[in-house]
């Protein structure tokens, strides 16, 4: 199993040292629940976290003022605004002139000479970069990251106690939480969680 570089929130030797493993004989496993977690943390959040571009459509509305469904952007590249849905070079809004980016928080405003979008549906598109880098993922998430995996690792790969809420060994009785996911971790991400428009992880 190959890490999908695509989402990776945590490094493979991150989640090793985490779990206080070194040797290379389990990094199939973890390899795996490096993955899952990650896309996890996506969809928990509603958000692309990790860096990549990102084409999106969104419906003018006559406003100046537009919200990307992800962030914080690093890079807008392009950015047009057509009722046709054409999208020709006839229809770009310059994004050096016209373009004002609060990139922490993924909105563009419009000034200069551009004042506002065209109302239509689908009728703008945004080519644009959003997300963290690897090395520069916040460390609640890459937290919550790891203690997915650490919960994954314990419970299900080494103690594989699915479905165990609790056991009896003579006299002594421990319960487990039934819980899927740490409660720590979604604690830990709930910062992060957006309520926009979210795009599947690919």
């Amino acid at each position: 199993m190959a890490l999908d570089t695509v989402n990776q929130l945590v490094t493979l030797s991150d989640a090793k040292e985490f779990l206080k493993i070194t040797a290379a004989s389990e990094d199939a496993v973890i390899t795996s629940m490096v993955n899952r977690a990650s896309h996890w943390a996506n969809s928990y959040t509603q958000r692309l976290l990790l860096s990549r571009e990102n084409t999106d459509y969104y419906d003018g509305d006559g406003t100046g003022v537009l919200t990307l469904n992800q962030y914080p952007v690093t890079a807008l590249s392009n950015l047009y605004d057509d009722p046709l849905r054409v999208f020709g070079a006839g229809t770009a809004i310059s994004v050096s002139d016209d373009v004002v980016l609060e990139g922490a928080y993924g909105i563009i405003r419009l000034w200069n000479n551009t004042q506002a979008f065209l109302k239509g549906i689908l009728n703008v598109k945004v080519v644009y970069t959003a997300g963290y880098a690897l090395a520069s993922v916040p460390e609640p998430i890459k937290e919550a990251v790891l203690l997915y995996i650490a919960h994954s690792y314990r419970r299900g790969h080494i103690d594989q106690r699915f479905g165990v809420v609790s056991e009896t060994i003579g006299d002594r009785t421990t319960s487990y939480s039934s819980d899927d996911i740490p409660q720590k971790a979604k604690t830990l991400l709930n910062p992060f969680r957006s309520e926009r428009v979210y795009v599947g992880a690919v």
